[in-house]
């Protein structure tokens, strides 16, 4: 329970779901408590009535309704005493909503149907049953679009409520459509039409719309039906473009319905919105817009780290900050592995999220969220037992508020059991491999080895035309009676780290190319490829290795780092010096093979990040070799390494440097993240990870973590950038944690949203070059600029130690939200505000002598409340300077919600600027204040 006034903690465990009626509150669960709030804002219990409300409760009147599994309670509230059950109504059907309305009180079951009670009883309740739906018809018209666009599924946009056209598609395709037109009566007629044929609301809408087509969501429609030209507007309406934006990539298709002069004009229109991923074809009748192809800029994520080069990067250059919902909801977690065991990350192609559960794979459609399809495999469930999850699952009660399924190493360390490509998913089941095709979920071909001594396949991967499989795990012995073993067994199980033999094939006909046994195993996490070459580590698992140098041994022979010829599998090189870790990387752009470890939480004992060597794969020379601590597998991005938290130089294993945001001085880069068992993953643009919710790095700037609060990200990788969005499954089965939101869900960059981060910037006390303070915001955010703009008051995270003396009358805070502010570049800057500053003092150095510089101060307004002109006027004042008289914020704006920035140059500062604010009408407020050190120096010029 939190103070509504200024946030802060009041209690941690006041009860389940309250009902809050003034200072009384009423806690569900398996009993409901009554309490009342204090003077104090503590909550004290009054009564406890043992009447379970495990699904709802409300208060209607002075009454309380309760339901749970079993049926509906009502009790009459009692001043002083409590509650005396007036009332039960036991049900066969599990309520899970109640609401009161009109004299009636209305239960939804989990089935969907909805019960209403009155206050008079009836001789016999009205049943509506459902209704039957008619048989509808296909159309010649329906027919015909159909077969030009080859497009039966999905969701299906239609502009003009031609009633044969929308019957048609509905009888001959599994379409849902949305469907626009001009005329109300013409969507009322439609509604009723479809409602008496038992249409389904997720098949058909009916929407009016006026001048201009409501917005719609980008890349939702594979189907797009233009019947009614004159509902794209004329001249320079933007609908065309808006309905190019709504086709989904990859197979998304606009038919316009037209002739002639028409036509042309359409053609045109279309054609001139400027969008080059789409061709265009004519028919007699027609013109066809088609969006074959991806999203440019857009890149894909197959393997369980990105790609089969283990780089743990996308190449998405379209996921950037800020980020705003494309959908959410879509299929829950039912088909997605517990996630405490770390099962295989999601992989994206092609607008296709391949996502693994106990003993199924399923395809969901990158843009919408829909299940394409979903395949149950007979022996999964027994591949992915003890290896992704075990027995501490609970399949019957997942949500049980017992833990459920322990943390296992799993993917972390055996690696995914799951490739896919363009054409198809690559399935490991036992000791074959299923090809499944990848748009329909079909089983289109089984590889299997040819050789009888095959028990099981391990390693996975697919390179250009070839498939690289593992042959039967390694064992590794000798771990028996470890007492770290014995302690816990499950991070000390390497035998499904490796594989004994690596075998190359065809990835289309399954013909055996070549074949190489292990010395000790091959590891799963350095089996990668690039540049034609294949690499890997045939060694034992570093923990063992530390193990018996630890006692004075050292590792058997025959450890090495090996570069194959990946189509031939001749050996071009190998390394038998400095052969450590578990992982390896190739950056194909600068032509260098990484040697690491893949340390992080929930990983096998003894993978602990301390050294890092790079070899140039021309030359085959150690370019460099360090000790250096991190976690994370190492991510390589472009020329650098980001771990968890730290980054390094890709060509030098230096520590990544960028400017103090504050002072301009030199210091290293580092970004700070809250708890989480998942790794980070990155784009081109982004890190990506859980830090307590879903959380982001962006790293087109030095502005710390953002957070996309609401929702949890799943402890395996899923948050990926991919295909133009960044994807989150739901991954969150088993967990009990208390997010508001348990959902899948895809962001996209919506550049006109807000969005806030934690920079955890700590201030050395070194002159201040550039600096802002944003007034009651709820985070830091760095401007265009490159200026770093803080919270002021400090709230969360770390705090800067820039020393700030504030002085106050009638003090108020006013938050809005950025959009509601008429700004061109700052409007989260002035969507917040203190009321009643009379002085404020920033320290601009902590040296004991500093010469007077001067700077550029700019100071941010915007008026939160209807003030009119002369209702809020005051002095402004720097260093004891007036340098606005009269300022009048409304005044000057011409309205409320309107930002007025006033500039000040040559404003002379030592250790300390002071601003000053004396009302002459009304209270003082402000925004923002910005300081800027001038160089050269310049002449005080003031209100500008």
């Amino acid at each position: 329970m939190y103070d509504s006034e200024n946030g802060n903690l009041l209690s941690a465990n006041s009860g389940e779901y309250p009902v809050v009626d003034g200072n009384e509150v009423y806690f569900s669960g398996k009993a409901i408590t009554g309490a009342k709030i204090q003077p104090g804002k503590k909550a004290e219990t009054l009564w406890k009535a043992n009447v379970s409300a495990t699904n709802d409760l409300i208060r209607a009147g002075d009454d309380l309704y309760a339901a749970d599994s079993s049926g509906i309670t009502a009790l009459r509230l009692v001043a002083g005493s409590p509650p005396v059950v007036k009332w039960r109504y036991p049900l066969d059907k599990n309520v899970v909503r109640l609401l009161a309305a009109n004299g009636r009180l209305i239960a939804v079951t989990g089935d969907g149907a909805i019960l209403v009670f009155g206050d008079s009883p009836v001789s016999k309740p009205m049943v509506f049953p459902r209704q039957k739906p008619r048989i509808l018809k296909s159309t010649a018209k329906a027919g015909r679009i159909v077969r030009n666009t080859g497009v039966r599924e999905g969701y299906g946009l239609l502009l003009g409520g031609d009633i044969s056209l929308i019957e048609g598609l509905l009888a001959t395709t599994s379409l849902n459509l949305i469907v626009y037109d001009k005329d109300s009566a013409r969507i009322k007629s439609l509604r009723e039409y479809f409602d008496r044929a038992g249409v389904p609301a997720e098949r058909a809408g009916f929407l009016h719309f006026g001048r201009e087509l409501p917005l719609l969501p980008k890349y939702f429609s594979s189907l797009t039906i233009v019947s009614d030209l004159t509902c794209t507007g004329s001249g320079n309406s933007s609908i065309p473009e808006e309905l190019l934006s709504a086709a989904r990539p990859y197979d998304g298709k606009i038919i316009i319905m037209a002739k002639g002069k028409e036509k042309e004009e359409a053609l045109k229109r279309f054609s001139s919105a400027g969008f080059e991923d789409f061709t265009v074809a004519e028919g007699k009748d027609y013109c066809l817009f088609a969006r074959t192809g991806p999203l440019k800029g857009s890149s894909t994520w197959t393997h369980n780290y990105g790609n089969i080069a283990n780089t743990v990067k996308s190449d998405d250059e379209l996921v950037k900050a800020p980020l705003g919902i494309l959908w959410f909801g879509g299929s829950s977690n039912l088909d997605v592995l517990p996630r405490h065991g770390h099962g295989p990350g999601e992989q994206v192609i092609d607008g296709r999220l391949i996502i693994q559960g106990i003993n199924s794979l399923s395809a969901r459609d990158v843009y919408t969220g829909r299940v394409l399809w979903k395949r149950e495999f007979k022996r999964l469930m027994d591949d992915s037992w003890l290896v992704y999850y075990d027995e501490s699952y609970d399949e019957e009660n997942p949500l049980d508020p017992k833990y459920n399924q322990v943390h296992m190493p799993g993917a972390n360390a055996r690696g995914t059991n799951f490739i896919a490509t363009k054409e198809y998913v690559y399935l490991i089941e036992g000791n074959r491999c299923n090809l499944i095709d990848i748009k329909t979920g079909e089983t289109a071909r089984v590889f299997e080895t040819g050789d009888d001594s095959t028990k099981e396949l391990g390693y996975i991967g697919v390179y250009d035309d070839l498939l690289i499989l593992g042959n039967n795990f390694a064992e590794y012995n000798g771990m028996e009676n470890d007492s770290i073993r014995l302690k816990n067994p499950l991070f000390t199980d390497y035998n499904l780290t490796a594989s004994r033999e690596l075998l190359a094939m065809d990835r289309f006909t399954g013909k055996m190319l070549w074949r190489m046994n292990a010395n000790h195993g091959f590891i799963h996490n350095s089996v990668i490829a690039g540049d034609g070459k294949l690499f890997c580590l045939d060694k034992l698992p570093q923990y063992l290795e530390t193990k018996l140098r630890r006692r004075g041994d050292e590792p058997p022979v025959g450890s090495r780092l090996l570069y194959h010829d990946a189509r031939t599998g001749n050996i071009i090189h190998q390394e038998t010096k400095d052969v450590f870790g578990t992982w390896l990387g190739y950056s194909a752009e600068h032509q260098l093979l990484l040697q690491a470890t893949r340390p992080s939480r929930d990983m096998l004992n003894g993978e602990e990040g301390k050294r890092m060597i790079a070899y140039d794969v021309v030359t085959k020379n150690k370019i460099w070799d360090k000790e250096i601590k991190y976690a994370n597998p190492p991510i390589l991005h472009n020329d650098k390494i980001y771990t968890n938290g730290e980054a390094f130089h890709l060509l030098s294993g230096d520590p990544l440097m960028e400017k103090d945001p504050v002072t301009g001085e030199e210091l290293k880069w580092s970004f700070k993240r809250e708890y989480g068992c998942g790794i980070v993953s990155a784009s081109e643009h982004l890190l990506s990870f859980r830090s307590a919710s879903a959380g982001f790095v962006n790293l087109e700037s030095m502005e710390g973590t953002g957070s996309l609060g609401g929702w949890k990200a799943g402890c395996s990788t899923n948050l990926i950038a991919a295909d133009g969005v960044l994807n989150s499954p739901d991954y969150t089965r088993t967990c009990q944690c208390p997010y508001q939101n348990q959902t899948s869900l895809a962001l996209i960059h919506m550049p006109w949203m807000a969005y806030w981060t934690n920079s955890n910037y700590t201030w050395n006390g070194s002159p201040v070059q550039k600096l802002g303070l944003n007034f009651n915001a709820p985070g830091d955010r760095v401007s265009s600029d490159n200026v770093l703009w803080l919270e002021y008051p400090f709230t969360a995270g770390t705090p800067p130690g820039i020393p700030v003396k504030m002085d106050t009358t009638g003090f108020r805070k006013f938050r809005k939200e950025p959009f509601m502010i008429s700004s061109e570049e700052t409007p989260w800057v002035s969507a917040s505000a203190l009321e009643g500053i009379r002085s404020l003092e920033v320290t601009l150095t902590k040296e004991v002598t500093v010469p007077e510089a001067f700077f550029t101060i700019r100071l941010y307004f915007a008026e939160p409340e209807n003030k009119k002109p002369g209702e809020r006027v005051f002095d402004i004042f720097l260093q004891d300077r007036k340098v606005s008289a009269g300022f009048d914020i409304a005044g000057e704006a011409g309205q409320s919600g309107r930002e007025v920035i006033k500039t000040y140059h040559g404003i002379p500062a030592g250790k300390t600027l002071k601003l000053d604010l004396q009302p002459l009408k009304g209270n003082t407020l402000i925004c923002g204040i910005e300081i800027l050190r001038e160089t050269p120096l310049s002449t005080i010029e003031t209100d500008k």
